[in-house]
């Protein structure tokens, strides 16, 4: 995992959007349960990332998922050059993460609070943790448990 998607987890928690971390090795049939499972509206991921000396193109990974259907609330891909690698897609759904990140301030106010309508009960983060016979085992994790986690204090 890069630092970027670190920082991306991150953001999400800041603005009070719920995420779910996904393996960057998964199958795009894997990748697609998950997005269709989470309601996901919008993806993160890189152009590749290095596995064993090889290039894994996981922005291709990303759009055969998408392209299996059930994903049609995925609105925006947001890709992290990491190695330069060719990346494809839809016009208007692909952006850039460094074109983004220029485009904003360099702080950003927490808008996942209760002054916004969110209480510490609202769902920061849903994981698949594997596979049972049942399909993805999946653990959920209100902002309260994430802030305790990640060692930061949520506004009450």
């Amino acid at each position: 995992m890069s630092i970027e998607g670190i920082v991306a987890m991150q953001a999400c928690a800041r603005i009070g959007a719920t995420h779910s971390v996904v393996f960057g090795g998964f199958s795009s049939k894997s990748l697609n349960e998950r997005i269709v499972n989470v309601g996901a509206v919008a993806l993160v991921t890189c152009d590749e990332q290095m596995r064993g000396g090889k290039a894994l193109p996981l922005k291709n990974i990303a759009d055969e998922a998408l392209a299996m259907g059930g994903c049609e609330a995925v609105k925006s891909v947001i890709v992290y050059r990491r190695t330069g690698g060719k990346v494809a897609g839809q016009k208007g759904r692909v952006l850039w993460m460094h074109e983004l990140a220029q485009a904003e301030a360099g702080t950003c106010e927490p808008n996942g609070s209760a002054r916004n309508g969110l209480n510490v009960e609202h769902l920061a983060l849903r994981t698949a943790l594997g596979d049972s016979d049942f399909g993805p085992v999946a653990a959920r994790c209100s902002r309260q448990r994430f802030a305790a986690a990640v060692g930061v204090l949520v506004p009450k």
